[in-house]
């Protein structure tokens, strides 16, 4: 079909209701988006939390965050495990929901990042 076929009308002018009808869409996105991008904060007892409330915690190298000893052996495998195998959990989705808190696979609820030094902020998520 030729170019001209479909000839250029206006151009697209929002009216007063569609720009408030979209306003509440795009303001929830603004924010969700806002909140994902956020960093680490200190909670009222001087813990590390994650920007969806996980308690975050970066131990000395080789050591295990307490709140995986404060739990099972199993547990803490699971740490153990997570810090070794990332590529094998970045393709295992969590089950848990926490995709709403920004985790895009079941490496995220153990571990929190890794330093260019190698110290791992650990997250709460996976002892729970």
């Amino acid at each position: 079909m030729p170019p001209d076929a479909y000839p250029r009308s206006e151009p697209l002018r929002w009216s007063r209701r569609a720009v408030l009808r979209a306003a509440p869409a795009l303001l929830t996105g603004l924010w969700a988006g806002m909140a994902c991008s956020a960093g680490p904060s200190t909670d009222a007892a001087g813990r590390l939390r994650s920007p969806s409330g996980d308690l975050l915690e970066t131990p000395s190298a080789g050591e295990m965050p307490s709140f995986a000893t404060a739990r099972t052996q199993r547990v803490i495998d699971a740490y153990r495990y997570a810090v070794g195998n990332r590529e094998a959990l970045r393709y295992i989705p969590c089950y848990c929901g926490c995709g709403s808190t920004g985790h895009e696979s079941n490496y995220d609820c153990y571990v929190y990042s890794v330093a260019k030094d190698g110290r791992v902020t650990y997250n709460a998520h996976g002892a729970s």
